[in-house]
């Protein structure tokens, strides 16, 4: 092993020491960083074949990897994401239901682990580079069963989250129907009093009118008397 590749494999190490914590991926593909979204979705290849076949490390292993989406290469190999080859048999090193993302404030790496004989660890650290579909390629295994891989693409460049700006909606004018007036009371206080001044007002004059007429009589009756009273005589 060249000292290059060994510092190199030691500071991916030292960079993974230093991730904070894994963060959710909204898929295999998709995950919500720090500073954007970052998608790999269209790397995956959806034919059952590994957009990066049989990529070598400087060793004599090779490896396949096809983001977001299952292949089969082998009887070890079936349905996974990323398998390692050698010249004896495959290894399953990551399929979808294993994957992670893991960010520090610098890298973001995209993890799988599987669990069988041996626990294997693999850790494809994402660089964003607007003049790459996508370039992959594998720094090898160290330690033993962790396994160190690059992919230098557009598509892990976050894209920066589009804030909407609020709006006010408009103010909406609701027409309200006016109150019908209640009904006014046929008999108020004010029209009961004129009744009654009314009704009083014509009893004075009937009883004046009966006064002047029992007067009027009662003057007759005395005329008539006196007429008679006169012819006595």
């Amino acid at each position: 092993m060249s000292a290059s590749r060994f510092v190199c494999l030691i500071s991916v190490g030292f960079v993974l020491h230093l991730a904070t914590a894994a963060i959710p991926g909204l898929n295999t593909c998709v995950v919500d960083t720090v500073s954007g979204k970052v998608d790999i979705t269209p790397l995956g290849n959806q034919d059952g074949d590994p957009r990066f076949k049989d990529i070598p490390d400087q060793n004599s292993y090779t490896y396949s990897w096809n983001p977001c989406y299952g292949f089969t290469e082998s009887e070890s190999c079936q349905n996974v994401e990323l398998c390692q080859h050698d010249k004896r048999m495959d290894y399953a090193l990551g399929s979808d239901t294993v994957a992670e993302f893991i960010q520090n404030t610098t890298h973001l790496f995209l993890s799988y682990t599987t669990f069988a004989a041996v626990v294997r660890k693999s850790y494809i650290q994402l660089i964003c580079d607007a003049s790459e579909e996508g370039v992959f390629a594998a720094q090898g295994e160290l330690p033993q069963a962790v396994y160190h891989f690059t992919l230098r693409s557009k598509y892990a460049c976050p894209k920066p989250k589009t804030t909407t700006p609020l709006t006010t909606p408009a103010a909406t004018t609701t027409a309200v129907a006016p109150t019908p007036s209640p009904p006014r009371p046929i008999f108020t206080l004010k029209t009961i009093t004129i009744l009654l001044g009314c009704i009083l007002v014509c009893i004075c004059i009937l009883i004046f009118m009966v006064f002047v007429g029992l007067l009027t009589r009662r003057s007759g009756d005395v005329a008539v008397a006196f007429d008679k009273k006169k012819m006595k005589f």
